[in-house]
């Protein structure tokens, strides 16, 4: 049974991140975190084919490892500096934003990959067993 929208949807219904005119709520877009985390978010959806080949679980996922790439750029630059950093918790971030961008990679390559139907190949066989030099 198909669901029945609460409300509208009209671009005036929608909150400021689906509409995509801000990435996360209450944030300055304006500071250097955020614009760092603005630009990992633009080049990890470029390297997933852009913003038409991604789909909202996927976009959501993008935005997770920006985050968690930002923070683990963070800490290394603590580290350079001198400052005392729990190793544990730079390893644990890298670990993680490799296995999301490991599973947005995966997603991408399985969306490549064009699935015909059973229907399609059949009638593709039938098409081609029709033809004179099939």
């Amino acid at each position: 049974m198909p669901r029945t929208p609460i409300a509208g949807t009209s671009p005036a219904s929608r909150s400021r991140i689906a509409n995509r005119s801000a990435l996360l709520p209450n944030v300055d877009g304006r500071t250097a975190t955020a614009r760092r985390f603005r630009d990992l978010v633009l080049d990890f959806t470029d390297d997933l084919g852009g913003d038409a080949a991604l789909s909202h679980a996927d976009r959501a996922l993008v935005k997770l490892a920006a985050s968690i790439t930002v923070k683990a750029e963070a800490l290394s630059a603590a580290i350079v500096r001198g400052e005392a950093v729990r190793e544990a918790e730079v390893v644990r971030l890298a670990n993680s934003a490799t296995r999301i961008l490991k599973e947005l990679g995966s997603a991408k390559r399985q969306r490549a990959v064009p699935r015909t139907s059973y229907a399609e190949r059949l009638m593709q066989r039938i098409q081609k067993e029709q033809t004179p030099n099939g």
